[in-house]
Formats: structure tokens, sequence, C-alpha cells
């Protein structure tokens, strides 16, 4: 199960918006995220309850599939996650420009063995920019890599993997 903190990504994002007079808004109700910009010229609805859950087949013991399993990181953190980094970037001021702020998505993997015993196992993801650039035509470009740090259950604290 997929969460991070949604409702505080929107607030920042709006508030970014309304600082930086770009015409666009972000409503979050609970499972639905709305999306309407005059910039990226769009009004959509990102259904972010249907997005939590997601499911994977059949996973190989590692000591048989050494190759990593590839997960879809949720349309709706994708979108509030590009969409902060544009509206972060259009702040003119450097004095007042804040520090980007950290929003890991969190991933909670439930999953049974192939003796049916229960495990479960959790990793926070934090996006890291590698890069930035702002062409003359104002589209922005960026590269960003992901820190997968595992969460121990018990004690919450987690480790870079």
């Amino acid at each position: 199960m997929w969460s991070f903190a949604i409702e505080e990504m929107v607030q920042e994002i709006n508030r970014f918006a309304q600082r930086t007079l770009v015409p666009a808004y972000y409503e979050y109700t609970p499972g639905l995220l709305l999306v309407k910009s005059e910039v990226w010229h769009l009004e959509q609805s990102i259904i972010w309850r249907n997005e939590r859950k997601d499911f994977l087949d059949y996973i190989m013991p590692e000591t048989a599939q050494r190759s990593g399993v590839a997960l879809q990181i949720p349309l709706t953190y994708t979108c509030l996650f590009y969409s902060y980094i544009y509206l972060w970037n259009q702040q003119k001021d450097a004095d007042t420009r804040q520090a980007m702020r950290e929003f890991p998505l969190k991933i909670n993997i439930s999953y049974r063995d192939i003796a049916g015993q229960r495990h479960q196992v959790a990793f926070n993801l934090r996006v890291h920019l590698s890069y930035m650039r702002t062409p003359k035509d104002s589209t922005l470009s960026f590269e960003e890599y992901i820190e997968a740090q595992k969460v121990d259950p018990h004690t919450r604290t987690g480790r870079p993997e």
C-alpha cells in the first residue's frame, strides 16, 4: 500500500502557485485529486484510492531471481511531485525561496512465502534532484534519483538500501 503526505503537498503547491501567480489549483478530497491548470491546459481527476493498492503476481526468492521487481510510482504522487518542482522553481526571489521540502513516498508490502507464511516489509522512497535546468523557453527539465530506505516495522527506523 502506498502513502504520502498528500494534503500537505497540495497545500504547499497551492501556496507556491498563488505566490508565483501561476494559474493552477489543486484540490484533494479523500481518495481523489483534482487538478486545474491554465499553464498545462488541463483539468483532470486522479483517483488516489484506486492507486493506493497495487498487486504483484509472483515474486521469486532472491536466490532464484537476482533482478529487482519494477514498481510503478502512483500517478497522484508523480503529478504532485512534478508540479511542486515546477512551482518551487518559479519563485523568483532567491532570498525568500525556501529550501525544497521532502515528501517521502511510503510503501508497505505484504506477501506470503511458499510455505504460506505472511511477511511485511516497508520502505520510504525519497526523490532527490541531481540536475535542474530552465532554458529560455521556460520549460523545466530535471533528473532525479530515488533513494529507498527500508523501515523496520518494530522500531519504525530505517536504513538506506
